[in-house]
Formats: structure tokens, sequence, C-alpha cells
């Protein structure tokens, strides 16, 4: 699976500056990166009136998709905020590096804070959750410091926790059961991608296919 970690820091510390100029580094290293941008206040509007997708979601359209040989997105209408380990787990089979903008108050996946001491001198991070710390200061802790100009000391860290990451039998498992991310522990996605990969073997064509996507549908009786 690829390394997933949250880029937070308080409104206007730099976040999505910093990954402006990060990601392009990432990618030139060879790593494939995605992106997460949480969006809090839910009141942001992608579309745009007058298009063709626009006049299909207000037509009543769960789910729209725009595809092109370029570009493919979806837009798809929720009723609650998706939770980070299931936008991660889908996303982390496909790339080496998840970057999830936000998630401040998310548990259970490392942050790298953005630090300005115009905003105050306290960090938002608990000391356990911190990954790394890039500020114009020089806050006290324990996990690595970067200044906000020392890109490529973020990036060496980043690179050799991908790499991390990617280390193992070779197979990754995404699992979500009801839309919600389940853990698997490395014996758990030893068992399920043997399981899978030897029914798939059969079929014709399958020993050069490198990603393979189930979905299963208990249809209601």
């Amino acid at each position: 699976m690829g390394a997933v970690f949250c880029i937070v820091g308080k409104s206007n510390s730099g976040k999505t500056t910093l990954l402006e100029r990060l990601i392009p580094r990432l990618t030139g290293r060879g790593l494939s990166v995605a992106a997460i941008k949480h969006h809090i206040h839910g009141d942001f509007e992608f579309d745009q009136a007058g298009k063709d997708s626009y006049r299909l979601r207000r037509a009543g359209a769960r789910t729209v998709v725009l595809s092109s040989p370029k570009e493919l997105v979806t837009i798809r209408g929720a009723t609650a905020d998706t939770p980070l380990a299931t936008l991660a787990a889908a996303l982390a089979v496909e790339h080496d590096l998840v970057l999830a903008e936000g998630y401040k108050e998310t548990k259970g996946f490392l942050k790298v804070e953005v630090h300005r001491q115009s905003l105050g001198p306290d960090l938002i991070t608990a000391p356990e959750e911190r990954l790394a710390v890039v500020s114009d200061g020089s806050p006290v802790v324990a996990c690595p410091l970067f200044s906000l100009e020392d890109i490529a000391g973020l990036e060496a860290l980043l690179v050799e926790r991908a790499q991390e990451a990617r280390k193992g039998d070779g197979v990754d498992i995404a699992l979500t059961m009801n839309g919600e991310a389940v853990s698997l522990n490395p014996f758990a996605q030893s068992v399920i991608a043997r399981g899978v990969w030897g029914m798939l073997s059969a079929l014709r064509g399958v020993e050069k296919v490198t990603l393979a996507t189930v979905t299963v549908r208990r249809k209601a009786q």
C-alpha cells in the first residue's frame, strides 16, 4: 500500500502552497502521488451551472462521471463526510503516496504540520501524531523539523516513507464494507490476494494484470 499522510496547519499557514511545491518534486522522483483536499464546510460547488454535468446532477443522478482521453472526474452526492480511511484505502493501492490536506482531527494518520510564528507559537498536532513540522520558527519538537524553504528535506523524508510502505510480498489489498475501510493485517492481505489471484489465474490473459478490482453487493432478499 502507498503511504498516507495529512498536511495540517492553522488557516492561512500555507498548506496548499507547500503541496504545490512538494508534489512536483515527488513525482519527479518517480512517485505516483494522490492528493485529497478536505473541505469541512461542505458548501463548495465543483460543477458549474449550465454545464451538462450540472444539469444531470440537478435532474437527480446520484453520480455523474465526466470522461475524456485526458481526465476522468466523478461527482458523487454525499449525505455525510467520507472518512479519510475510506478515501485513502482506494487511492493507496494505486499510488505510492497519498497526501491529504486537512483532517487535523482525524486519528490514525501521521501528520506534517505547517506552522507560522505569526499565527501563534502553539502547534495544533499532538506529539505522537507528528511525522514532521515545517515552520518559519524553531518550535521544540521530537520529530524532524524543516524550514519553509527546506522542501528537499521534507521530500527526502516522504520518499523514504513511501518506499518503506511499498515493502512486503508485492501485494496490496484495499477492502471496504458498506463504504467503510477495513484494516487488514499482512497475513489477511496475503490470504485474500492469493485466493483472488488463484481464481483469476484460470482466466485467459490474467498473467499480465497488475490491478484487479472486485466489487460484491448482496442483493436485497
